[in-house]
């Protein structure tokens, strides 16, 4: 009976009874359980030698099958003891021949086994086959591991990763090494002959089709320890570009795979940054010069352009909150003197005051800027460009410049304190200092624009 169906049989009997009758049914069941108990003990002792017959029995079997497995896998993937051309060595003994024609026999029956041996063809296709499979098993125990460790964190903020606890032989990235290497391996002489047997053919794209659609289902987040590097991700895209494999059976699913590649290595511009540094990795810097690369690279940038000049633009027609307050007063009483900060925060503050960047929209147009000038520069080492951008932001450049450099030609020192009057001072110092900071990015600009 079920958990469910006990639980209502007692609600009843509650419903129903009185306290009375439940005590005397409970002591009952006890008086019954009593009895089972020591009915069971009698059986056990009655039969407890066939029982351990039973066991041993059971023990033995399994003995036995885990020496049958062992020899199995030895007899299998045992080259060096069970290959089949050193059956002949005893009778090459025998021959009255040189040891230079005796290694020449050698290597003619090597040649033919290597030709024509079908197990071998089996054994090398199997063990590619149980390696992606194996992957595959990696990536699925993995993003369920991203799961659970996702919907700990929303229940507990301080829940701690499970991701740690995974074997070594359970981690996509140390998988993938023995992917890769299974891939490259496989010479295209035996894949030319798994092709050729249907049964063998019909192994091959089920596996590669499997891979594919693991890879597409591959979780990809900025804490998972356990991913793939940008190495190994560039090692896929190139494992997906070799012909002998037959990626084309599905040409959507493989081009989402390549798409899923390229968003992973270029999710963020500090991802980009990382990778365009390692020029110490042969494939890595192949990768990065190939044109595919630039062309990818080349659309990510204008769409961050695009998002980037949107943000300085929403920036700009932000309005100020209305709080009455004297220009420059902030320069002069930046912090509560309830709550002073650290030495550091001071210094920042300082220090952006020093450049002109004294309220929060310029410090923010400032850091947009030179982000569209970083992507802008990243665009031409790329041989792209993007005028309509590039009017934009000029644009928006010379409107912020006029703007304060009309502040300044319009500002007259008056106020009604002396504080009053140093803050004015201090407002054009700002107004000065950040007309100067937008002339040599404007320069930064034209300069990029070719003008």
């Amino acid at each position: 009976m079920s958990n469910e169906g006990i639980s209502q049989e007692v609600i009843e009997l509650f419903e129903n009874e009185n306290i009375n009758s439940i005590r005397d049914y409970h002591n009952e069941l006890n008086h019954k359980v009593s009895k089972l108990k020591i009915q069971l003990d009698k059986e056990l002792l009655n039969n407890y030698n066939e029982i351990l017959k039973v066991t041993e029995s059971f023990d033995s079997i399994l003995n036995s099958m885990k020496i049958a497995d062992n020899q199995f896998r030895s007899l299998c993937f045992d080259d060096e003891q069970f290959k089949l051309n050193k059956l002949k060595e005893p009778i090459l003994n025998k021959l009255n021949l040189s040891e230079e024609e005796k290694n020449e026999l050698k290597r003619q029956d090597e040649i033919d086994l290597n030709n024509n041996n079908e197990s071998l063809l089996v054994l090398k296709l199997a063990d590619w086959s149980f390696v992606i499979d194996e992957f595959i098993d990696c990536i699925n125990k993995n993003n369920a591991m991203l799961q659970h460790d996702t919907e700990g964190n929303n229940n507990n903020a301080g829940g701690s990763s499970t991701n740690n606890l995974m074997s070594s032989q359970e981690i996509p990235k140390i998988v993938f090494e023995k992917v890769n290497q299974m891939f490259c391996n496989l010479e295209s002489d035996i894949i030319s002959k798994i092709k050729n047997n249907g049964e063998y053919c019909q192994v091959l794209n089920k596996s590669c089709s499997k891979f594919l659609k693991n890879v597409e289902k591959m979780e990809i987040t900025n804490f998972d320890i356990n991913q793939l590097t940008n190495k190994q991700w560039i090692e896929m895209y190139n494992i997906l570009h070799l012909d002998e494999y037959p990626w084309d059976q599905d040409k959507k699913l493989h081009e989402r795979v390549i798409d899923k590649i390229f968003d992973k290595l270029l999710i963020t511009q500090r991802d980009i940054n990382i990778l365009l540094k390692c020029t110490n990795e042969p494939i890595i810097t192949q990768f990065i010069n190939s044109e595919e690369f630039k062309k990818r690279l080349a659309i990510k940038t204008r769409d961050d352009l695009q998002i980037q000049l949107t943000r300085l633009e929403r920036v700009l027609a932000e309005k100020p909150d209305g709080k009455e307050k004297h220009e420059g007063e902030d320069i002069l009483y930046p912090y509560d003197s309830n709550r002073m900060p650290d030495v550091k925060t001071i210094l920042n503050k300082a220090n952006l005051n020093s450049n002109g960047l004294g309220n929060s929209q310029r410090s923010q147009c400032h850091e947009l800027i030179i982000k569209l000038l970083e992507l802008l520069k990243r665009l031409k080492d790329l041989n792209e460009t993007d005028d309509e951008i590039i009017n934009k932001l000029e644009r928006l450049h010379k409107q912020m410049l006029d703007t304060t450099q009309s502040k300044n030609k319009e500002h007259v020192v008056t106020g009604e304190t002396m504080d009053h009057v140093v803050a004015q001072v201090l407002s054009r110092y700002q107004n000065h200092q950040f007309s100067n900071l937008l002339e040599k990015q404007l320069v930064q600009l034209q300069d990029l624009a070719g003008h």
